[in-house]
Formats: C-alpha cells, sequence, structure tokens
C-alpha cells in the first residue's frame, strides 16, 4: 500500500493499492481479523472467579475467569475485566471500561471510556517511600485515570 504521491517510484511489474493513509489502512485491515469477542449477553460472571458479596455490578458487565473482585468496589455497566486480575479495595470503575487480562488495581479511580492494557498495576505499594530513622515509610497514593484514557505497563 502506497499513498498517490508514490506512485512513480514503484517498478513497472507492482500493482499498486494506492490509498490514503497506509498506516491507517492496515489498521483497519487487523482490526477485522482481531474484532472484540463481546457476545453482547447481559452481566457473565464466570464461575471461576470470586466477587465479594458488597460488589455493586453494572449492567452488561463482563467478570471473566480467575478474576478476584474485593469489598467495597464499584464496576459500572458495560464494563469487562479480563482473566487473572485482581481488583482491590477502595476502587470505583465508570461505564464502557475494559480491564485487560493480569491486571491489579487498588485504591484507584477509572472514570468512562478506559482501557487499561495486560499487566497493568495501579495503586500498588512503590508509590513512593520516606527514609526513616529505622525503616521506610510508605507514601500512600489514589490513582485517578478519569475519562477516556488509556493505561499501559508503565504506570
Amino acid at each position: 500500500m502506497i499513498t498517490l504521491d508514490l506512485i512513480d517510484v514503484l517498478p513497472e511489474n507492482v500493482v499498486p493499492i494506492v490509498v490514503e493513509n497506509p498506516e491507517y489502512t492496515i489498521i483497519d485491515i487487523m482490526n477485522l481479523f482481531y474484532k472484540d469477542l463481546d457476545d453482547g449477553i447481559d452481566s457473565q460472571i464466570s464461575d471461576f472467579s470470586y466477587i465479594a458479596i458488597d460488589v455493586v455490578l453494572g449492567e452488561n458487565t463482563q467478570i471473566k475467569p480467575g478474576t478476584v473482585v474485593k469489598s467495597g468496589v464499584v464496576i459500572g455497566d458495560n464494563t469487562t475485566v479480563d482473566s487473572n486480575t485482581t481488583i482491590g479495595s477502595n476502587v470505583m470503575i465508570g461505564h464502557n471500561v475494559r480491564i485487560s487480562s493480569n491486571c491489579t488495581l487498588q485504591n484507584c479511580i477509572l472514570g468512562n471510556n478506559v482501557i487499561i492494557h495486560p499487566g497493568v498495576r495501579i495503586g500498588q505499594d512503590g508509590f513512593g517511600y520516606s527514609l526513616g530513622k529505622h525503616r521506610l515509610k510508605e507514601i500512600s497514593a489514589y490513582w485517578p485515570c478519569y475519562y477516556s484514557g488509556q493505561c499501559g505497563s508503565w504506570i
């Protein structure tokens, strides 16, 4: 695939596929093969997950196998939590959120339309420390990701 301005540099035996933006076109083609496999069934909770009794789940929520959701968590509508993810206490998750596999979240707020990529750790120890006379004093953090954001493993 090339753009029209580069068509003259091709050898004569090559048939060009001319597009306005090759990068976006490749992404569109890839997305045809790797669509999200959401089957649209109302609220699916795997039998192989643990969800505390007081967790609030929105409509069309999917909780995949191996997931642990601890007490006091609120999860909004149309949200998917993929396999082997742990959601600790003090977590609020908005609507239309995708939390990928093998994530750990605690002490955080995720707004609407947020995507958390695989393996992300949010709100864990290690945010910061202060050296004391005979110990390290942990600096607590409450991590917000409000609206339409994506979070990778760099957090």
